[in-house]
Formats: structure tokens, sequence, C-alpha cells
């Protein structure tokens, strides 16, 4: 056996010693030992893993070592984790609603044990029992029926006990606790009814008691069912099982020989009906009508019930004899459940159907009259509309839009007329046999206010707005057949909202008419030249000539509205997010047949395209070409800004690409300075409301990722005067790690080797010299009578930015430049900038920090 170690043994002697320091008489510790055989090579050259042999040593006077098994720790290790494994998995299991397996105390107990435990715990029970039936009094509840009830699962001399809310049976130990945990629930169901939790978890133990106590249902008294009922009743009406879970109420109840109520009666009914019972459902709903048909509290809920199940059967006979019951026979005065009727009487497809429709839809406005819903018109010309029936569409919009007039044209007006009734209709009068010896076209007379392309237009702003995109065009194809030629921008509506819905079908129908629409547009301007070159043979260009590869669609054969640039610049924002850039070359081509000019927007996203394809300097050169012929606006310096972040961030890594290449921040700030003070007052007061905080902190990004500390400055306070922006704190952190770069002269490499070393270094004495100006500021506005911490938030805005201007003319002054250079330097810049006329706001003098 190899001896132990030297140090080994020193450890050894010493933990003797103390010990028999510690008292007179020896302590008796176990020591583990730890024995390790040499490595040895074997006969091929190879290591041999090491041999270890463990030893368990008792430290006293007759010490002596035992050698034991190497992994016994570990099998007890092994032997726990198994075990707390086992008890997690029976956790898991009661939280699911399992059951764990019996473990039962009692079947440890011997056989004379157990009786004499059980007797007393029965005793006990029934003690309990009497008691609580004392309380409640004599006039209490009738325990015979409970009693009789409870006969049917247990043995006779078992009677249930109930109190309050909470459910008491006289049950083995074992399933006690499951009986303890649904009193639980239910407590906290009654305190808080609204808390879901509360509400799924009483559901929970309700199921796992119910399986596991034979006489559970019959214990449950009143007031623990209202609990029940009311924790899912009230539940949200999204929730997907909650009708589910009613109906497990009702049909237990009724499984007990107890009463529903009249509003779970109704309930039961809907829930059958949800769950695809509509047979049983019905017949229930029927054999109710005696009693909650005329019951005044629940007269309405329940002839609506009735409604809703025979129209989503497709019998709006039977559903509309039903509400007619609700409507004249107690005195309903909510005509919209009459909407759901019309919507199925539409949705059978048949003539017939379009007549009743029409008649109940007469009724409907004749019952509701200025009452009627907005919603109400739209869900019966939405149905008509996707029925094919337009022209019935349009009669219900045209009532929509004349709601709250006295118009001649309303449908109603018109009916009277046709029938020659004076003075007010009967609703159930109103009969499809009449409707149809008016003539439905009588409904559809506008009034010559409607008929133009704005009345039809807001019908389309008011279905795109709903995402009825298909019901938009379809009213574009009533606009033609009523002989009113729809507006491009309508059109341009339709085609936007079809790119966007995302379906390849829907894309293909936009392309069509967008395709169709400029080669309108073409065609008009072939002609116009034609007309004012008589006599040259004018060539005429199709949407179809263009770049190899690109595929246009089969334009509609139907007189469009002619393209809009709003056109072109739909077709190319979504090629471009399709990358299909062919197609955008092949669109700008057709510009110039087209004779249309391109604007703003259609050249922002020119120069977007360019910025997505890292073409940063052909952004710049394209933005300099159209702006010949187009006037920027805001966005488009946004573009431009952002392709200089990407220029001057990495210039080595865009290999000339970038626009920094023929200017930089200065020349891009002078380029929207100009064009800001070229507008008039309300366009800057525009331009102002819309310049964003990431617009600003990417100027600023610019010019700290440059370096350009006068630019800096300068763009600080110009951007000041003529935007109305000022510093945040994103722009103040750049501005801090922007001077605490700027005394490396080293190369990127250099640079980001000692980054982690230096960085902190720097930002530390930025912060402190920032901290001496700020202290520097409160004693100059002290000696003034004002407290920054009191100012007003114009107050504060201004000392914040005179605070970060003075830091960068303190770190100007570094250089060892006078005040009187570092202010020419700066006057220099501003009128390189184009703002060498605005008053920057910041003193001609400074002292250094």
């Amino acid at each position: 056996m190899p001896s132990l170690s030297k140090q080994g043994v020193r450890i050894h002697q010493l933990h003797i010693h103390r010990a028999t320091r510690r008292s007179a008489s020896y302590v008796v510790q176990h020591r583990r030992s730890l024995f390790v055989s040499p490595v040895f090579l074997d006969h091929d050259s190879k290591l041999t893993p090491p041999k270890v042999k463990w030893y368990e040593k008792i430290i006293g006077p007759d010490s002596h070592g035992s050698r034991i098994a190497p992994d016994r720790e570990e099998l007890e290790t092994a032997q726990l984790k198994a075990r707390i494994s086992q008890l997690e998995e029976e956790l898991r299991q009661l939280q699911d609603g399992g059951f764990l397996p019996k473990h039962d105390l009692l079947a440890q107990m011997s056989e004379e044990q157990r009786a004499k435990v059980e007797k007393e715990l029965h005793e006990v029970d029934l003690e309990d029992a009497a008691e609580d039936e004392l309380e409640r009094g004599s006039g209490g509840h009738n325990t015979s029926g409970s009693t009789r009830n409870l006969g049917r699962h247990a043995s006779p001399e078992v009677a249930e006990t109930r109190v309050g809310v909470t459910v008491r049976a006289p049950i083995s130990s074992q399933d006690q606790i499951y009986l303890d945990k649904l009193n639980e629930c239910l407590t906290q169901a009654s305190t808080d009814i609204q808390d879901p939790l509360a509400r799924k978890e009483l559901w929970r133990w309700y199921l796992r008691c119910k399986q596991r106590i034979p006489t559970f249902l019959d214990s449950i008294s009143e007031s623990v069912w209202t609990v029940l009922w009311d924790s899912q009743y009230y539940s949200s009406l999204s929730k997907p099982d909650r009708m589910e879970h009613l109906r497990v109420f009702c049909e237990d109840i009724l499984a007990h020989d107890r009463e529903l109520s009249g509003r779970q009666k109704l309930t039961y009914v809907e829930a059958l009906f949800q769950k695809g019972e509509q047979a049983r459902a019905v017949s229930q709903w029927e054999a109710e009508q005696h009693v909650l048909g005329w019951d005044g509290d629940l007269v309405g809920a329940y002839w609506t019930l009735g409604v809703r199940m025979f129209v989503s059967q497709g019998e709006p006979q039977r559903a509309e004899e039903t509400a007619w019951t609700l409507l004249d026979d107690h005195s309903g005065n909510d005509a919209s459940i009459l909407i759901p009727i019309i919507r199925a009487w539409i949705q059978l497809g048949e003539s017939s159907s379009y007549q009743n429709a029409s008649a109940l839809y007469i009724s409907f406005r004749e019952r509701s009259g200025d009452r009627a819903r907005m919603e109400d018109f739209d869900t019966v010309s939405m149905s008509f509309l996707k029925a094919g029936r337009k022209d019935l569409a349009l009669a219900v919009f045209k009532d929509m839009m004349l709601a709250g007039q006295r118009s001649v044209v309303d449908s109603t007006v018109l009916y009277r007329k046709a029938l020659g009734i004076v003075g007010s209709l009967h609703s159930t009068s109103i009969t499809s046999s009449q409707i149809n010896s008016v003539s439905l076209e009588a409904m559809t007379v506008l009034p010559r206010t409607f008929q133009n392309k704005f009345f039809y237009g807001s019908w389309i702003k008011k279905l795109l707005g709903m995402g009825e995109v298909d019901a938009a065009a379809a009213v574009v194809e009533l606009m033609y057949e009523r002989g009113t030629r729809p507006d491009s921008k309508h059109v341009n509506g339709i085609i936007g909202a079809w790119l966007r819905s995302g379906t390849a079908a829907d894309r293909t129908k936009a392309e069509t008419m967008a395709w169709a629409m400029i080669q309108a547009r073409m065609d008009f301007a072939w002609r116009r030249r034609a007309q004012a070159r008589k006599g040259e043979d004018i060539q005429r260009v199709t949407v179809g000539e263009g770049e190899e590869g690109v595929r246009v669609p089969l334009f509609i054969q139907r007189i469009v509205p002619p393209a809009t640039i709003e056109t072109f610049s739909i077709l190319v924002l979504y090629f471009l997010r399709r990358q299909k850039y062919a197609q955008v070359r092949h669109l700008r081509n057709l510009l110039e047949p087209s004779e249309i000019r391109p604007n703003s927007y259609f050249m922002n996203h020119l120069i977007y395209a360019e910025l997505r394809s890292r073409g940063h300097q052909k952004a710049w050169q394209k933005y300099k070409k159209m702006t010949e012929t187009i006037q920027p606006d805001l966005e488009t310096f946004a573009c431009l800004w952002d392709c200089m972040k990407a220029s001057v961030e990495e210039p080595k890594k865009m290999h000339g690409m970038g626009i920094s290449g023929s200017i930089g921040p200065r020349q891009l700030f002078r380029e929207m300075s100009t064009w800001f003070s070229e507008l008039g007052s309300k366009s800057q007061d525009r331009v102002r409301s819309d310049f964003e905080k990431e617009l600003y902190e990417q100027v600023i990004r610019c010019f700290c990722l440059s370096k350009d500390l006068e630019g800096t400055l300068v763009s600080l306070l110009a951007m000041s005067r003529l935007f109305g922006m000022n510093p945040t704190e994103d722009s103040a952190r750049m501005l801090v790690l922007q001077i605490a770069r700027m005394d490396s002269a080293e190369s990127t490499v250099q640079r980001r080797r000692r980054a982690s070393v230096n960085s902190k270094k720097n930002v530390a004495k930025v912060t402190k010299v920032l901290e001496a100006l700020v202290q520097r500021q409160r004693k100059a506005l002290l000696e003034k009578g004002l407290d920054l911490d009191d100012c007003d938030a114009p107050t504060k805005v201004k000392e914040q930015l005179n605070l970060l201007s003075s830091l960068l003319r303190v770190v100007l002054s570094q250089s060892g430049a006078d005040t009187a250079t570092i202010n020419s330097n700066v006057q220099k810049v501003a009128w390189e900038m184009g703002v060498g006329g605005v008053d920057l706001g910041y003193p001609s003098s400074f002292s250094k920090v």
C-alpha cells in the first residue's frame, strides 16, 4: 500500500494534537484519507489511470483505519436526489389535478388501533354536524332530502354537514386534504370573485374533489353552489372554457335532484348549443317558454337567445318570428335584434331572401328611427356588398349618411311614397311581396348632392378604415355602373391596402390595377403630345416595354383613372421592400412618358434604396440631380443624415462609397439650413413641429464621429435657434465620449487596444471639468438671485445648452488659442455651415476651468 505523503502526515498529526488539547478525553472524529497509487506507463507507453482507495479512520487512542466504498457518499446523494424527484413528481401531479399514491398513516397501524381512530374521527364529525345543525335552527335547510341523496353514495348513518361557504363531509383523512384545499379556494373566491387565479384554482379543486370524494356533490350547500357558479359566470366572456364550466355545474346540479334558477337554465341552453347539441338546446329552450318567456327579468335574454340560435342554424324565418314576439308582445324597444336576422336572410343568397332582408331592414328603420347605430348600418351594408348586391348596400349607406335628417330619399320615405301610405308604418305590416311590388331599385335612389365621386369616396374611405378592401373595390365597381368615374386617390388607397394585406391574390390585384392606371396616364400623355404635335408620328409607350426581366401583369380591360405620383410611390415602396430594384428602375423610367414630375416622397424612397444597398455616394448624387426639379422635405434630410452617419462611422469599411468623399457634416448641415431658410413661415413652423429627437441626435452623432468640435458647437446652437431642439441626455453623453477620445491620434487598431485603459480615465477627466462648470454656472445664477433647481423648464433648457457649449469652448481653449481666435474660428465654421447670420447666443469671453 502506498504510504502517506509528508504533507498528509503533518495534517494528520496536527489534527490529533488539537483534538487532545480541547478535551481531557479523546474526541472521536471520522476522517477520510485519500491514497493514490503512482501513475505508471503500461507496455504500450500509455498512461494508466490512477487507482483511488478511500479509508475511514476514527481519531482516538485506539485509532484504526478501515477501507470504505469509494462511492458511499455518491450513493447517499443519489438516494436523496431520487427521493426529492419523487416528491417533486407527486407535487406536480397534485398541482395538475392528479392524485398521490396512497400513503395512509392508518395503514401502518394495527387493525385494533385503526378501528379505534376511525371511530373517534367519525364521532367528532357527527358532533360537528349536530352543532352546525343547531346553529342553523329548526327553520333552516331540510336535511331529509339531502340525507336521502347522500344515501345513494354512502351508508345511511353518514350525514352531510354544510356551513357558510365551506364544504364538510365525513371522509377519510387521506381525502381531507382535497376538501381543505377546496374550502380555502372557496373562501378566497367569495372574498374576491374577480381574481382570475382564484377562479382557476377553485375550478381545479372542484374537479379533484368531485373525482376523489363520492359524497362530495351531495355535501355542497346552496351558498357554496352560488360561489362556484359566480366564479365562472362572471369570468371574462372571451374565456374559451367559460361556457363548458357552467355546463358542468348545471349538469351536476341537475344530477342531484336540484333546481336550476332561471338564469342558469338560459346559460345551460346556450352552453349546450355551443357544445354542438343544437337540437337538444332548442328543445330545452322551447320547454322553458311558458316560464322564462314571460319572466319580466329574463324575457329579453330568453327571446334574444332564441334569435341567436335560429340565426346560427340558418333559420331566419323562425328567428324573425321569435324577434317579433319580443318586440311586439313584450314591448321590446331594441330593434337591433333584427340585424343578425337581416344578415342571415342575405347569406341565403336567393332573390326572395334579398326581398325578405330588405323588408326587414325597412322595419328596422321604422322601429329604430333616430336610435339606429352606425355599426348596424355597417353590418347590413357590408352583408349586401359581400353578397354582390351593391345597389342595396348603396341604399343602406345612403340612409346612414342621411341619419338624423328628414330626407325625401330615405328608404322608409320611398317605401311610403311607393305604396301611397300616409303617416307612420306598422313594422310587422311590411312584407317581402310589397317590397317586390315597389321594386328594390326605388330604395337606391340617390339625392343629387350624393351623385358624385366624393360621396362614394367617403364610403370607400370608411370601408378601408374597417379593413374591408374587397368591399371598397366593389364600391368602385358600383361607381362605374352608376356612371361616376372614381378618383385616382380612392383607387390608390385600395391598391395600398391590397399590397399591405400580404396575400398573393391581393398583391396580384393591386399590381394589375396599378399598372392599368399607369398605362392610362401614359396614354393620356401620348394623346396630349400627339395633339400638340400634329403631323408628327408620336410613338405610344406601354408599361410592358422596359428593362429585360421586368414582369408586368396584364392590366384590366376597363377604363381606370390615370395614375398619379402617388400610384408610382406606392409601387416603388412595395418593390423596394421586396428588393425588386429592376421594377423600381422601370417605374422611374416611366415617369417621363407619363409626364409626371416626381415628388419628395418618391425621391426619398429612391434615396433610402441607395442607403440599403450601401450606395451612399449615389444617394447624394441622386439627391442633387432630383432636387433640381423637386423640393426636398424634412424626411429627405433625415435619410441623408443616415447616409452621413454610415459614411463617417467607419470610412475605411465604406471603400469610397460614403458621401463624405464629396461632402462632410458641415456641408450637409449647410444644405439643410439653406433649405429651411427658404421656406415660408408656416412651412417653417410645420418643420419645427415635425423635427424629431432621433434626427437631432443623428446630426450631433455625425459631428462627434467626425471629431469636429467647432461643427458640434455650431450645430448645437444653430439647431436650438432654427428648429427649437435642445440637448438631451443622449446627446450630452455623446459629447462627453467625443471629447474623451479627442486626444488619441493613434490608428484604429492601436486605439482599440488602449481604449479599455484610457477611456475611463478620459471620461473621468471630462466629467470633472463638467462638474466644475456646473458649480460655476450655479454660482453665477445665485449672484443673480436664481436657483437652478427652482427655475422653469425653458430656463433649465437654456442653461443646459450654455453648459455644453461652455464645455466645448473650454476644450477648444486647450490648444493654446486665445478667446478671440476661438470665437473667430467658430464664426468661420458657422458661415461655412450656412448659419453665419444666426445669433448663436454664446458669450464673447469665458474663463478657463
